[in-house]
C-alpha cells in the first residue's frame, strides 16, 4: 500500500520510512538465501498492518477525535474511522493499478485478444503494400520487389516464421 496519499507537511514520516526501509533491507538480504517467498510476504503484511495502525491512530484520529465511554459510541466511531481509511486506501489503489476494477478489467482484456507476433508482422507487410500501391505508377513488380527486399532484410528467425 502506498502511504503517500496521506501525506501532509505537518506529519512525521519517520515510522513509515523506517518500516519501508526495513522491508527493503529484509527483502534484499533474503535474495541470496534458498528459502521460499513466504517470510517476505508475511513481513509485507506486517508492514501493511503497522502502516494501517499508524495512519488510523495518528492521522485519522482514532484515539483523540472522540471522548466517549459508551460501547456503541466507540464502536460507531471506530467504524467511521476505518471506513475513512478504506476510502483512502481504495482511492490510492485505484490510482496505482487498473486491475482494481475487478472482473470488468479482465472482461475488457479478454476482448482485446493478443495477436501473435507473426500475424502482426504480416499486417505490417500488408500495410506496406497498400502504401506502396498509392505511390506506384501501376507497375506491381516494383511493389513486389520492395516487399521482398523488406522481408529479406528481416532477421532470420522472423523471416522463417513468415515463410512457414
Amino acid at each position: 500500500m502506498n502511504a503517500e496519499i496521506y501525506r501532509d507537511d505537518n506529519m512525521n514520516w519517520s515510522l513509515l520510512h523506517q518500516c519501508k526501509n526495513m522491508y527493503s533491507y529484509f527483502k534484499e538480504t533474503m535474495q541470496g538465501w534458498d528459502i521460499t517467498e513466504k517470510p517476505i510476504r508475511i513481513y509485507g503484511k506486517r508492514l501493511d498492518i503497522e502502516v494501517f495502525f499508524k495512519v488510523t491512530k495518528s492521522y485519522l484520529k482514532l484515539v483523540k477525535e472522540l471522548q466517549g465511554r459508551s460501547y456503541d459510541l466507540m464502536f460507531a466511531h471506530t467504524t467511521i474511522v476505518f471506513t475513512r481509511y478504506i476510502m483512502l486506501a481504495t482511492q490510492s489503489r485505484n490510482e496505482q493499478d487498473a486491475r482494481t476494477i475487478g472482473a470488468l478489467f479482465f472482461d475488457c482484456c479478454d476482448e482485446f485478444e493478443d495477436i501473435r507476433f507473426v500475424d502482426a508482422v504480416r499486417l505490417l507487410i500488408a500495410l506496406l503494400q497498400e502504401v506502396l500501391k498509392e505511390f506506384d505508377t501501376g507497375d506491381t513488380s516494383v511493389t513486389k520487389s520492395i516487399v521482398k527486399q523488406f522481408i529479406n532484410r528481416l532477421p532470420s528467425n522472423i523471416k522463417g516464421k513468415l515463410v512457414a
